[in-house]
């Protein structure tokens, strides 16, 4: 193939990384109620101290992250075909002169969630994520980014609409760490899951 300049470009391969899909909270069973509204997008503009995860407050964050290109999150929430829940997600960065170290957060957008009729219910056997007895947790399949506040140059998507667990994909270069804040619509309990790719 030749570049406009009519120089030959030689192909090469591109391969991706991917990590495991993984869920915020160390327990299964670990699930929020929250109804309590969304924190403001500036939040952890600039925090001297990482955040706390609070499953009851809806709060989720995630440990030290690996260097990455992409971030996704996912949802699954418990209740009948059609339950809805909303979610707020920050990208935390670090700020460090080698003694002290503090975080700019960076606001990069809003879910909004549904599991529909078509959506996979959770295993009942699972031991990644537990359903209690009588529930029905089912994964989001239809995703929608209601809002993209990134500075990347390639908007925030959504993946696998309608046909498994959907996830909403964002650009993560230069952050270590990912806060989600969940609220819960129609559904009675909700929770996220977190996916790289490098």
């Amino acid at each position: 193939m030749a570049s406009p300049t009519g120089k030959v470009l030689e192909p090469s391969a591109i391969g991706t990384s991917q990590y495991p899909l993984k869920r915020f909270a160390n327990l299964a069973t670990d699930i929020s109620t929250s109804n309590t509204a969304l924190a403001a997008g500036n939040n952890y503009g600039h925090i001297l101290t990482l955040p706390s995860q609070s499953v009851a407050g809806g709060v989720w964050v995630s440990g030290k992250l690996d260097p990455s290109n992409n971030v996704c999150i996912g949802l699954y929430l418990n209740g009948a075909a059609g339950t809805t829940a909303t979610a707020r997600v920050w990208g935390l960065m670090e700020f460090s002169d080698g003694t002290n170290t503090e975080y700019l957060g960076q606001w990069l957008g809003d879910l909004s969630g549904t599991a529909t009729s078509n959506g996979t219910a959770v295993n009942a056997s699972s031991l990644l994520l537990t359903p209690a007895a009588g529930d029905t947790w089912r994964l989001v399949d239809s995703l929608a980014i209601s809002s993209d506040k990134s500075m990347a140059s390639v908007p925030a998507r959504t993946m696998m609409d309608s046909s498994g667990l959907c996830m909403a994909v964002w650009d993560f270069v230069g952050f270590e760490y990912i806060v989600v804040q969940t609220k819960i619509g129609t559904a009675t309990s909700a929770a996220p899951l977190y996916k790289l790719l490098s």
